[in-house]
C-alpha cells in the first residue's frame, strides 16, 4: 500500500490491472480517504459517448450553455482547488475507445485542457490519474473481457507505474466474509468454493482443460451471498441466487459441482 500511495502522489498516471471485483476501485477510494484527498470516479464503457465524458453544449432558457461531462467535472474541481491533489480514477479504462483515450494525452503531460466550448481548464499539476483495467491494454485473449479494447499505445507509454491487483489471500478473504456476517466455518467453505472456480478458470486459460469454467466467482458475488445469508436466506438458495445464477449458463453446471464439494450441499 505504501508503494502505491507513493507512486500515485508522485506520478501523473498510475495503472492497476487485475480481474473483476478484486477491489481496484475500492483501493483507490480507500487511498483518497486515508490521505484526505478528493477522489473522482469516472466509469468507462465501450459505448459511452464522449460527450458524456467531456461535456456538450445544451440549450437552456433559450441560451446555449456548456454542460460538463464526468471527466470535466473532476478536472474543473481540480482546477478550482490548485493546492490540493485530486485523484481521478478512470475505472475500466480498457473499455474506452482509443479516440477517447487520445483526447487526454495533453492533460497527462501537464497541459491545460480546452473544452469544446473554448473554455480552458487550467492544469495546475495537481491531478493524479489512476487507471483500473482488467487487461494491460493490449487486448483480451481469454474471452472474459469482450468489451476491452486495445489501448492507445501513446497513452500506455504515459503510465508511470502499473500495479497488478489479484484476489485476496484466502485467510483475509475469509475474514472479510466473517465481517459481513458469516460464521467462520461457512466463510471458509465459501472461499474454498470461490478458489475452486478460479482454479477452474485458470485451467481453461492455460489450455490444461476444455471443460472448466470461463468466469470465476468474484468478491461481488460473495458479498451478495453474505447479504442474503444475513437476511436468513438458506445456503442453497443464496448460492443459487447470488453466485451460481450470476455466472454464464455454460459455467453453472461446473459451479454447482464445485459448490457441492466445497460447501457440502445437495
Amino acid at each position: 500500500a505504501a508503494d502505491l500511495f507513493d507512486v500515485v502522489l508522485n506520478e501523473i498516471v498510475t495503472g492497476m490491472v487485475g480481474p473483476p471485483a478484486v477491489g481496484k476501485t475500492s483501493i483507490a477510494r480507500h487511498m483518497g480517504h486515508t490521505l484526505g484527498l478528493p477522489v473522482h470516479i469516472v466509469q468507462f464503457t465501450k459505448d459511452k459517448p464522449i460527450e458524456q465524458l467531456i461535456g456538450v453544449d445544451k440549450i437552456r432558457e433559450g441560451q446555449q450553455v456548456f454542460e460538463d461531462g464526468e471527466i470535466t467535472v473532476a478536472m474543473r474541481a481540480a482546477a478550482n482547488d490548485p493546492n490540493t491533489i485530486h485523484i481521478i480514477v478512470f475505472d475500466e479504462f480498457d473499455h474506452a475507445p482509443s479516440e477517447v483515450q487520445s483526447e487526454f494525452h495533453g492533460v497527462v503531460e501537464g497541459r491545460n485542457y480546452v473544452l469544446p466550448s473554448g473554455e480552458v481548464l487550467i492544469n495546475h499539476g495537481n491531478m493524479r490519474f489512476v487507471l483500473t483495467r482488467n487487461t494491460t491494454g493490449h487486448g483480451d485473449t481469454t474471452g472474459r473481457h469482450a468489451s476491452a479494447n486495445v489501448s492507445d499505445s501513446a497513452f500506455n507509454s504515459r503510465i508511470g507505474s502499473t500495479f497488478n491487483v489479484d484476489y485476496m489471500e484466502h485467510m483475509h478473504e475469509s475474514a472479510l466474509m466473517v465481517i459481513h456476517g458469516l460464521e467462520t466455518a461457512e466463510a471458509r467453505m465459501l472461499v474454498d468454493f470461490a478458489v475452486k472456480t478460479r482454479d477452474s478458470v485458470a485451467s481453461v486459460d492455460s489450455g490444461e482443460s476444455f471443460e472448466g469454467m470461463t468466469e470465476p466467482v468474484c468478491l461481488r458475488h460473495m458479498l451478495s451471498y453474505c447479504n442474503a445469508r444475513s437476511r436468513g436466506v438458506p445456503i442453497n438458495k443464496a448460492l443459487a441466487l447470488c453466485v451460481v445464477g450470476q455466472l454464464p449458463p455454460r459455467d453453472r453446471e461446473v459451479a454447482n459441482e464445485l459448490a457441492i464439494n466445497a460447501m457440502g450441499i445437495d
